[in-house]
């Protein structure tokens, strides 16, 4: 059952409203039933949310489906030929050369930078009134890549701004594409209106891209970088280096994905607390519990349980990539229906995470969900926040890790507080973020 403090219209300020979107038009049977068929513009279209449906396609047998054209028109110009968009053996390698970055090992390395970096704001914060709002989701997107410069590539960020509005501003563009596309609008002139405004709109990161490549190499003896990684493994596969236009795609791409979806996660994660004062009231009660008023520390994340949950809750209502559109290649069986190839097979980690045969009161935040006891209940593949199979996001582990270190700080000294009367609507831009941003007051924790 849901908290007695849940308000009624929660259900509706969950849900997106706009007609643009794609995860405001998915039909209420999506959220009911294992599958969907639907025929669109002369194509089969399949919305799989039926967990081994969803594991056939994710893991068991993924060689036979590709991402769609679609994903492919929004990243590449953006992303160029990086590990986001690439497949088969060019997708292995480029993983292959990432991963060690983030072993779990070297992520715990980095714990006492996030709990620094989240302290660092929250003295920002202090020198701020208490009637002088914040934009939530702003405040959190220069605070994970500030984090995720200095942790993957040795650097200080110091446009912190110019990046995710560089990001935005690309993405609004390529939805908007995208929505022309499906209207009729030929593909060659979406994508190289993309490709146009991709060059214009994100100077601002391919600049911090060339100066993280102009950094100098890592002295010997001490912890390479991501970027050495990257050149030094480019160096033993290929036998030459690689080319700076190829460094710069990388990097991009993690930038991006690196520091945006934590940061949609928490400025969620603010409001869902604001929603909820006992799950507030808890998640306060084992912060002071396990840290007293200091900063988190390694050993103190199997004792932060209750934060993990809040977390995991968050990630379930509002997951990093809420869908994920893929190609098929040859023919299949999904849920019992035929796929012929080229079909397009949508998974959606948004419809999965809240169906209605998967979830009790789907649309509503509680994180005791994600208890021990009841996380071994729940499906696999039936939870999919940071999508499933080869392809799961390869910085899960990090973005878990460090989104504990900054709650866990953040929380000791402010409860922030939607602005009284600001409309609250999810959209998907790539991830989900709010269409009017979040406007928050930080309430000071005595």
């Amino acid at each position: 059952m849901p908290p007695a403090d849940w308000p009624t219209a929660w259900t509706r300020l969950t849900r997106p409203g706009s007609l643009l979107d794609i995860i405001a038009i998915y039909p209420e049977e999506a959220y009911r039933r294992p599958v969907v068929e639907r025929h669109y513009r002369g194509r089969r279209h399949l919305l799989v949310s039926d967990p081994e449906g969803v594991g056939h396609v994710l893991q068991h047998n993924i060689a036979n489906y590709v991402k769609g054209r679609k994903s492919q028109r929004m990243l590449r110009p953006i992303m160029g030929h990086s590990v986001i968009t690439t497949e088969g053996a060019d997708w292995q390698r480029q993983r292959r050369i990432i991963a060690p970055a983030f072993r779990h090992a070297a992520i715990l390395d980095f714990v006492p930078m996030f709990a620094a970096k989240a302290a660092a704001l929250s003295a920002e914060w202090e020198r701020r009134a208490d009637d002088q709002p914040v934009d939530m989701l702003r405040e959190m997107q220069r605070l994970t890549l500030s984090i995720f410069g200095a942790a993957m590539f040795g650097t200080e960020i110091e446009q912190l701004d110019a990046v995710p509005v560089a990001l935005e501003r690309y993405l609004g563009h390529a939805c908007r594409i995208e929505a022309l596309i499906s209207l009729g609008l030929p593909e060659r002139i979406g994508l190289g209106a993309s490709r146009r405004f991709a060059a214009i709109a994100t100077r601002p990161l391919r600049a911090l891209c060339e100066a993280i490549q102009r950094q100098p190499s890592p002295v010997p003896g001490s912890a390479a970088t991501l970027l050495a990684m990257l050149q030094e493994a480019q160096q033993q596969e290929t036998g030459r280096q690689m080319s700076p236009q190829e460094v710069e795609d990388q990097i991009a791409t993690l930038l991006m994905a690196g520091h945006a979806t934590s940061a949609g996660t928490l400025c969620w994660l603010w409001y869902l607390l604001d929603f909820c004062p006992t799950v507030r009231q808890r998640l306060d009660a084992e912060i002071a519990t396990v840290l007293g008023g200091r900063a988190p520390t390694v050993d103190d994340l199997p004792r932060l349980a209750y934060t993990r949950m809040v977390i995991d809750e968050a990630l379930r209502l509002y997951p990093i990539i809420p869908t994920g559109g893929f190609e098929a290649v040859g023919e299949d069986v999904v849920c019992g229906l035929p796929v012929a190839p080229g079909d397009r097979v949508t998974v959606s980690p948004w419809l999965v995470n809240r169906h209605r045969s998967l979830w009790p009161d789907p649309d509503l935040f509680i994180p005791e969900r994600f208890s021990p006891e009841r996380r071994a209940s729940i499906p696999r593949f039936a939870y999919i926040p940071f999508g499933a199979g080869p392809r799961i996001c390869i910085g899960a582990g990090f973005a878990v890790t460090e989104m504990v270190a900054i709650v866990a700080t953040l929380a000791q000294r402010f409860a922030p507080r939607v602005v009284p009367g600001h409309p609250i609507e999810a959209m998907s831009r790539g991830h989900v973020v709010p269409r009017y941003g979040m406007p928050m007051l930080l309430e000071h924790r005595r």
